[in-house]
């Protein structure tokens, strides 16, 4: 089904009012990577951005008709930025998403998608 991976600065008990849907949480906003199951186009449709201001949605083909191994990297920048990439199957070869991010990450939640 549904889910989505925060990139949170700070502890992650910081970020769960962002997370929430009820925004103005404590700590810096999260960076949220969101997908959604869409089984009739064999895809993962997925959308990316701060907590409260997701870009629109994009959609990626499944590798495999019965099972979708995700990954995701986070690496320091040499301009201070960090760098996230996520990807399907093989890293870092299958990587389909690629962001800077003014963010140090310290902790990566997964759960069931907000509403």
């Amino acid at each position: 089904g549904n889910f989505a991976v925060a990139v949170v600065a700070g502890p992650s008990g910081e970020a769960r009012q962002w997370l929430g849907g009820r925004g103005g949480g404590r700590g810096e906003e999260p960076f949220v990577l969101e997908f959604r199951l869409d089984a009739t186009a064999g895809a993962w449709d997925f959308r990316f951005g701060r907590a409260t201001q997701r870009q629109s949605w994009r959609s990626v083909p499944w590798s495999n008709a019965h099972r979708s191994s995700f990954w995701l990297a986070a690496t320091p920048g040499e301009d201070g930025k960090h760098q996230l990439f996520a990807g399907l199957d093989e890293f870092p070869e299958r990587r389909f998403f690629f962001a800077k991010v003014r963010l140090q990450p310290s902790a990566v939640a997964f759960g069931p998608a907000a509403d």
